[in-house]
């Protein structure tokens, strides 16, 4: 998601279809991504942008309370 959101700062040109092509190839994903979770994942890079690395391995980020 990270590499995406990059790749779409870096040119903005670029279109969500074009996004989802270069995601296959460059993320080596079986198929190439729907237009709409290219969408949804830029609607949510502000989220994505506030991660690390290692916590966007996770499929949600816990609050320990004690």
């Amino acid at each position: 998601k990270l590499a995406i959101c990059i790749k779409k700062e870096k040119e903005p040109k670029v279109t969500q279809s074009e996004l989802a092509k270069w995601a296959k190839d460059k993320l080596k994903l079986e198929k190439v991504p729907r237009q709409q979770t290219i969408s949804d994942i830029l609607k949510k890079k502000r989220r994505t942008y506030g991660r690390t690395e290692h916590s966007l391995d996770s499929k949600k980020l816990r609050n320990l309370h004690f």
